[in-house]
């Protein structure tokens, strides 16, 4: 949520980014897998802030408004930042499953916005839907999120109903995000993931904030044991963001060393940028001089993969 912006970050994280100079890595083009788009504009597009904490979701009505989150400002922070293009991430916390605004905001903008939605895994509904936003709008990938029932199963991500929502986006050869919510990431949680990327091979499964690692010094960095049902797997993918260079910020583990040990784990072509901008706290020339930052221990190619190459692949709008 907004709100998180003013708790995300202290003037102390910064003193943690690498000290390298990030002036001579300033030429590799970025493409951006994370932003968020809100309008003041509640007549036409109603946000959502039912099944909340009223006082939370009053901040967050009263932030969209002072502060909206435009096509505009997104374009324009790009365009001043050397971000050729990216992806707009449907903003849940104000529209929940609603993605009318995303998907008219990436319409207009068909050149550099993609779209990222988000439907009910578990509507039945939710596989014609998908299907008709790929065919109508280009929509390239499909956010998915929840948590375990009391049973320690996941019906938002792999139940019967699900399944068919997964198989749709197997059809298409969507990117398929998968954001367990913040906490310790279990093997048996992977496992699920693991079950689901052998079953739909041509879904591109993409771990949201890297899936979560607690992150610690070297050597494993916080890429536990927990990720190895995952390790190998052809369509698996992780989004590198500035919630985690916060989270190892605060771990006072320096990010250029743990983007160094995660391409050297899982590969440059298997990681991504997103800023979450929208959610994140500082200016956008901020997030994007520190994901510039943690990337200076990687050689051109591998830069260049992590940066633009591996989210423009997973996400370039076709239509």
């Amino acid at each position: 949520m907004i709100a998180r912006r003013h708790l995300l970050q202290s003037m102390g994280a910064l003193s943690l980014l690498p000290s390298a100079s990030w002036a001579a890595e300033a030429s590799p083009p970025l493409y951006d897998t994370h932003v968020h788009l809100f309008t003041p504009d509640m007549q036409r597009y109603p946000i959502d802030l039912s099944g909340g904490v009223p006082e939370v979701a009053r901040v967050l009505k009263g932030e969209i408004i002072a502060a909206p989150h435009t096509p505009d400002v997104v374009l324009k922070a790009w365009a001043d930042n050397g971000v050729a293009g990216g992806v707009a991430v449907q903003f849940y916390s104000a529209y929940k499953n609603d993605n009318g605004y995303l998907l008219d905001s990436a319409d207009a903008h068909p050149g550099k916005i993609a779209a990222c939605v988000i439907f009910d895994a578990t509507d039945p509904t939710a596989p014609d839907k998908l299907k008709a936003a790929a065919r109508t709008h280009g929509v390239t990938g499909l956010r998915l999120t929840g948590y375990p029932d009391e049973k320690g199963n996941y019906p938002w991500l792999d139940s019967d109903t699900a399944q068919a929502t997964w198989a749709e986006a197997n059809r298409l050869g969507l990117a398929v995000v998968v954001m367990y919510p913040p906490g310790k990431p279990t093997a048996a949680a992977f496992a699920h993931l693991n079950t689901l990327a052998r079953r739909y091979p041509h879904a591109r499964l993409i771990l949201d904030h890297f899936g979560w690692p607690v992150f610690t010094g070297a050597p494993a960095y916080g890429l536990t044991d927990a990720f190895e049902p995952l390790k190998g797997l052809p369509n698996v993918y992780y989004k590198f963001t500035t919630t985690n260079i916060d989270a190892l910020a605060k771990a006072q583990v320096p990010s250029d060393d743990f983007l160094r040990h995660a391409v050297d784990t899982v590969g440059a072509d298997r990681i991504m940028w997103g800023s979450s901008f929208g959610a994140a706290a500082p200016p956008y020339a901020d997030l994007v001089k520190r994901i510039r930052l943690a990337a200076v221990k990687l050689t051109p190619a591998e830069r260049r993969s992590v940066l633009h190459d591996t989210g423009q692949a997973m996400f370039g709008r076709k239509v």
